[in-house]
């Protein structure tokens, strides 16, 4: 029996059951985007990029899965691997012993990260 219970968690999982929260991930990230400046404290500034990381592991997750319903030759396909790849180059991004400036840039450009996943996924979602 353990050998099928890590094959199971081996293998991808579907798109979540629960909706993704768009309106609460976009809040999010416009508040680091607007007041991205008067993050004064580095632990607060290494929490809010730890959970705009957990928001852009659980969309490019969500994206991936919509867009890989597409043709392959669909613009809008290409166009959100193409943030997925970006995205995941930034989830690589070090924060270890950064400079307080650097984790400021850092959560701002994860913030713009995340509002374009987010705005994959919603027109992902509406398409037919």
């Amino acid at each position: 029996m353990a050998n099928g219970t890590a094959r199971e968690a081996a293998q991808p999982r579907e798109s979540s059951e629960l909706p993704v929260d768009l309106e609460t991930i976009r809040s999010a990230a416009h508040d680091v985007l607007t007041d991205g400046r008067s993050l004064t404290d580095p632990d607060e500034a290494e929490t809010i990029i730890l959970l705009l990381r957990g928001m852009i592991r659980l969309l490019v997750h969500e994206v991936h899965e919509l867009a890989s319903r597409l043709p392959r030759e669909d613009n809008h396909r290409a166009r959100a691997f193409a943030c997925i790849a970006e995205a995941r180059m930034r989830l690589r991004l070090k924060t270890e012993y950064a400079a307080h400036a650097v984790l400021v840039s850092l959560a701002q450009r994860l913030a713009r990260t995340v509002g374009a996943l987010a705005d994959h996924y919603e027109s992902l979602k509406a398409a037919p």
